[in-house]
């Protein structure tokens, strides 16, 4: 029983630290796009 609990533990602390790590991409990407739009280049935007 008390393995159950430790896995159960591991496995949500990997999910937070994964959403964590992807709202930060998110965020960089958000971040490129309108620092390009404001620079008036929106034509080199890597397409996602």
């Amino acid at each position: 029983m008390k393995r159950y609990v430790g896995f159960f533990f591991l496995s949500v602390s990997l999910l937070f630290l994964f959403n964590f790590s992807l709202l930060e991409g998110i965020q960089n990407t958000l971040n490129a796009v309108a620092s390009a739009i404001a620079g008036g280049i929106p034509q080199k935007l890597p397409t996602l």
